[in-house]
């Protein structure tokens, strides 16, 4: 008889220290930047442990990538006459 494979589900949330290790920052980083809000990222508890949704880390480099992107206007310095 064929096995048929099997494919696992896809991860819906990550721990910290796993959101850690995907942005490749240090665990102690990770809380202080959530705290912080540097890392604009809605946390929720399970089970005693925070976790994060896999979408909203990628909502959050999405959002990241496109403030990076949009042209910042030019400071023209103007010489004073006079």
């Amino acid at each position: 008889m064929a096995h048929a494979e099997h494919n696992p589900a896809p991860r819906l949330a990550l721990s910290i220290p796993e959101l850690a290790d995907a942005l490749g920052l240090d665990r102690a980083t990770v809380y202080r930047k959530l705290k912080s809000g540097v890392l604009d990222i809605p946390v929720f508890r399970l089970d005693g442990s925070t976790r994060v949704r896999v979408v909203d880390v990628e909502a959050f480099l999405e959002r990241l990538v496109d403030e990076v992107q949009q042209p910042t206007p030019s400071i023209v310095r103007r010489r004073r006459n006079g």
